[in-house]
Order: structure tokens, then sequence, then C-alpha cells
């Protein structure tokens, strides 16, 4: 294995990362199982290795942050710096089976990202295999009487006499009620309690598909460490739709500094338009426009762990 060539437009900091000021809007909305399989199907479990991942719940969460202050705190000093970044992700809970586990192994998938950041886009992509795409991403002002998500970004028309253009890719908007940031959440495990409540009848007895026996999906999300699986990949010369490298990666969420969360009151609807080229609510068994089954707002310091290849 040669050692990376740096070059002077290379932006690059090596992980871990460290996003500090962190504020997540949460927004959970109801998929389908088939749905959320489909798309593992086509992408985790596309990779060579025998690796199977599974959708843990028939949910995802629509997620916009805020990070005051993303930086490599371990990188050499000529990449050292901090930058500010907003993002719009999609997070869906996966397992990983595997003969011979006791438990599968949980962990978080996120098939789509955008930021407003060029560096995070670079960092991201090549770091650690987030599919990051730049886009103009909006936050809401919470206190406004129509409050407001919104991200835009370039989307191909699918025809070659048309302009790419930037067209709107998500909004999420305050349709009923009022945002109110609840404050009741001091720990990661209080708003882990919360969340699968309103979610999992009894998640002392969750079951996966494909793993023979029930498991508590509340101790395993609060005490075994939080995880990312990651689809890293490099396109084949010459060749786009081949791979020089694919593989699936494991990132840990190294620490956790939780300032505050809770419920985000209000009624608000999740809506990914479709595009000629990109219809991201088929991907994510979404139908049209979709009240979230509840919102949250959590603050908190995150320091991503350098991913590697352990299955």
């Amino acid at each position: 294995m040669n050692p990376y060539i740096f070059r002077g437009s290379d932006p690059f900091a090596p992980p871990p990362y460290r996003a500090e000021g962190s504020s997540f809007h949460g927004f959970v909305v109801e998929s389908e199982y088939s749905a959320l399989q489909e798309l593992l199907d086509s992408e985790l479990n596309q990779v060579e290795g025998g690796r199977r991942f599974v959708p843990v719940l028939p949910f995802v969460v629509v997620t916009y942050v805020a990070i005051e202050r993303s930086s490599s705190p371990d990188a050499p000093r000529s990449r050292q710096g901090y930058y500010t970044e907003n993002d719009l992700m999609v997070w869906m809970l996966v397992a990983e089976l595997a003969d011979g586990l006791e438990l599968p192994r949980i962990g978080w998938y996120v098939p789509l990202v955008w930021v407003d950041q060029a560096i995070a886009v670079i960092e991201g992509r090549e770091g650690f295999g987030y599919p990051k795409n730049l886009g103009r991403i909006e936050m809401a002002d919470l206190d406004a009487a129509a409050a407001r998500f919104s991200t835009t970004a370039a989307v191909f028309p699918g025809a070659p006499d048309q302009p790419v253009t930037d067209e709107v890719i998500n909004t999420v908007e305050l349709t009923g009620g009022s945002a109110v940031a609840r404050s009741e959440w001091s720990t990661v495990a209080e708003a882990v309690d919360a969340v699968l409540e309103r979610l999992v009848g009894d998640a002392s007895e969750h079951r996966v598909d494909g793993f023979a026996s029930a498991f508590d999906l509340t101790w395993v999300l609060k005490f075994v460490p939080h995880q990312v699986f990651l689809l890293r990949q490099l396109r084949a010369p010459g060749n786009p739709a081949a791979t020089e490298v694919q593989e699936v990666l494991v990132s840990p969420v190294a620490d956790i500094v939780f300032h505050d969360g809770g419920l985000l009151e209000g009624d608000w609807t999740v809506d990914f338009p479709p595009h000629p080229t990109l219809d991201v609510a088929a991907v994510i068994g979404l139908h049209g426009p979709t009240v979230a089954t509840f919102a949250y707002r959590v603050a908190m310091d995150v320091t991503l762990g350098v991913p590697d290849r352990s299955s």
C-alpha cells in the first residue's frame, strides 16, 4: 500500500472528525420494511464478502443538522482549522447478520446526504464513504409561524439537450401547531428510551428478519457502542459502471457530549419532490408528502471515529 500523495488543491483532512455545537432536528417518518430491504439489497448487500444487512425498524429519520465547528483534531498542521456546515441526512437503523453472532450487529446506515460545505463533501466521501452531495440548505426559524427546512441541489434532467439545474430536493415544513422545542433529555440513554417508546411496542423482545432470536433493542442501543455502516467506493478508470474499490466500513461514534434535547412539537410534513432522475421518496419507501410520526431536537458534540473493515 503506497502512501497517499497530498497535493496543494486537495482540502482533505483525515479522520477522526469532531462536530462541536451540533444541533440535530430529526423527523421520524414511517416507511416499509420491503422498501428499506430493497434499498439495502441494492447497496450494502451488493458488496462481496457475504455480509448481509436488514432493516431494524420500518422508519427513516430525516435530519437537518447545524454544526458550528467541524474539524479534524488529529490532522497535521497543514490541515488544521474548522468550518461550519449544515446537513440534510436520511438515516435508517440496520442490523448486520452473520453466523455465530449472539446478537445482530446494530448500527446506522445513511444512504442520502447533502451538505453546504465543499470540504465536508470531500472528507465525507473519501475518508468514510458517505454519499455526500453539495447543496444549499436552509435551516428553519423555529420561532416563525411558518417554520421550514429546505435543501436545493443540482439534479440531472435526464436529457442531453437540457441543462443541469438546481432543484428542491427536500422540504420539512411546520403544517400545524407551534414548533416548541422541549428540554427533557440530558443523556443519550434518555433520548433512546423516549424514541423507542414511540416506535416499538416491546423493545425488550425485538426481532429482525433473518435472525432467530429476539433481543433487547433498548440494551443494544444504549450500551453497545454507537456505529455507522458505510459503503465506500472508487470508480474504475474507463468504466464508471465498475468499481476499483468497494467495501463496507464501520465508523464508531467515538465520543458524545450530550447537552440537551427533547421532542419538537407541532405537525411536520416531510416532502421529497420527485424528479425525472431522482425520486428519493420512492427509494426510502415514502408516498408523497408525509406527516412525521414525531420530531425531536438534540444538541451535542460528536466525534466520528476512524472507520475500519471489521465485521
